[in-house]
């Protein structure tokens, strides 16, 4: 009996541990699916970045080496094309400390100015030097050390190359161009097999922004209006959440109408673990095409900070550097944020540059209004953001929404102001109708400026969150 025993158990733990290790295996390629899933759609952001300035070629392409850059933890990195037909390949765009790889051709000029005009000028032999030995067999290649190679000499006198990334940029056979990264930002100094592996995956995106480009230049303007529009609608259709988080109990009602046919208002849901869960409301300064693209940025900026995530005002400042370096001036987003912790019953509130929070608690309404200026303005080290805790008591309300609610005006050119969303907001609650909330507001709102739907002067978009009732068990 005892030996029954001491099988069945044995057989129970072999069991046990071929499960655990399906299910981490299954885990795996869940979060590798998540995780490709995740930087396609942050690459979407660059490659409308190339479209929307076909005729800006050089900033686009900066811009997306720079992404390949954060991406995969590398100091430098450089695009180059290929032209099969003269057997040359060029820069298109490059980002950090990134040497000529001929510097005889400069002849000792070494100043950061000549260095980027020889970087700009530079035209490289198929099969000359490491970059055209690449193009030419069309191997990618990782140099763990990358010090003693031979190829690189004359780079190493400009830029020391301490590890280095390269592959061909492939469509159909036919090359395209070639992508290259030096000196990794990691810890070791030397790029990783994973840091490799983003390399590789996100070259596919590369050779589709090129191509997308060189085909977006050959367009019509008015074809190109079509297709800015086109891509812009599917971009934005991607970003914004379709459904709604099933999370902890908690009811989160929405709504959003663009006033064009692309928004500049944008609403998310990220759950950060879980006990929290993170709310935004943003409201692009401007309409149409670059409203979307910055947009989308902004989205893109906070859920690529979720996975360090450490506080609400930290994951702000972050965004507001990204923004200021890499938006025109005249551009900024309004932002308002709500983090829930259910694990302790709080939310925690940061407003920039946004309309004000409205919280419905006991059928009485608060309005609150945190102090912060739109993300993009200052860099974040000039910039404060205030925050606010509150308990989330249960039958509490939170309102998030842009202005084109508040500033919708009527023939007299009144406008409705945020007392008016307050009201409307506060007997839906009372009246425990926050399922048609959105009907009820948009339909006030046509009424209110006369002006029917797809008419209205500005986007529109508010997100609610509802923390139920407690419901009285009947006693026994």
């Amino acid at each position: 009996m005892e030996f029954l025993l001491v099988v069945l158990l044995a057989l129970t733990i072999l069991i046990v541990v071929y499960l655990a290790r399906k299910l981490k295996r299954a885990s795996t390629r869940e979060r590798e699916a998540l995780r490709r899933d995740s930087e396609t759609k942050n690459f979407m952001n660059i490659y409308s970045q190339t479209v929307r300035n076909a005729e800006d070629a050089d900033r686009s392409m900066m811009a997306t080496a720079r992404y390949v850059a954060d991406l995969c933890e590398a100091q430098a990195v450089c695009i180059y094309k290929a032209d099969e037909d003269s057997k040359i390949l060029r820069v298109l765009g490059y980002c950090g400390a990134y040497p000529p790889m001929n510097y005889t051709a400069m002849k000792g000029l070494v100043k950061p100015k000549y260095i980027l005009d020889a970087l700009k000028r530079e035209r490289i032999p198929f099969g000359e030097g490491l970059v055209g030995r690449i193009a030419s067999t069309r191997d990618p290649l990782l140099l763990a050390v990358a010090t003693d190679e031979p190829l690189l000499n004359d780079a190493q006198a400009i830029v020391p190359i301490q590890t280095l990334m390269a592959t061909p940029l492939i469509d159909d056979d036919k090359l395209v161009g070639v992508l290259v990264a030096i000196n990794s930002k990691g810890r070791s100094r030397v790029f990783s097999a994973e840091q490799y592996h983003r390399f590789r995956f996100i070259a596919q995106q590369i050779l589709m922004t090129i191509n997308i480009s060189q085909a977006y230049a050959t367009l019509t303007e008015q074809q190109r209006i079509a297709q800015e529009l086109s891509f812009a609608r599917r971009l934005q259709a991607s970003l914004l959440p379709s459904k709604f988080p099933k999370w902890q109990g908690f009811n989160i009602y929405k709504t959003s109408r663009p006033a064009k046919e692309i928004s500049g208002d944008f609403y998310d849901f990220i759950k950060i673990d879980a006990t929290r869960l993170l709310l935004v409301v943003g409201d692009v300064c401007g309409k149409g095409i670059p409203a979307c693209i910055v947009m989308s940025m902004t989205r893109t900026f906070i859920r690529s900070y979720i996975s360090s995530f450490t506080s609400l005002r930290a994951l702000i400042e972050q965004v507001n550097e990204n923004l200021f370096r890499d938006t025109d001036d005249e551009m900024y987003v309004t932002l308002a944020a709500i983090l829930i912790d259910s694990k302790r019953n709080t939310v925690e509130l940061i407003r920039c540059g946004h309309l004000p929070f409205i919280i419905n608690v006991r059928n009485h309404n608060r309005i609150l209004n945190p102090e912060g200026p739109g993300l993009g303005l200052m860099p974040s080290d000039l910039t404060e953001f205030d925050t606010l805790q509150l308990q989330f008591v249960p039958g509490m309300s939170i309102m998030m929404f842009s202005d084109g609610f508040s500033e919708a005006a009527n023939e007299q050119g009144e406008e409705m102001g945020v007392p008016k969303v307050s009201e409307l907001f506060a007997k839906a609650c009372n009246e425990k109708t926050l399922e048609s909330f959105d009907t009820e507001m948009l339909n006030y709102v046509e009424a209110y400026t006369g002006l029917e739907d797809g008419h209205q002067m500005d986007d529109q978009t508010f997100v609610v969150i509802q923390r139920p009732e407690l419901v009285a068990t009947p006693e026994n």
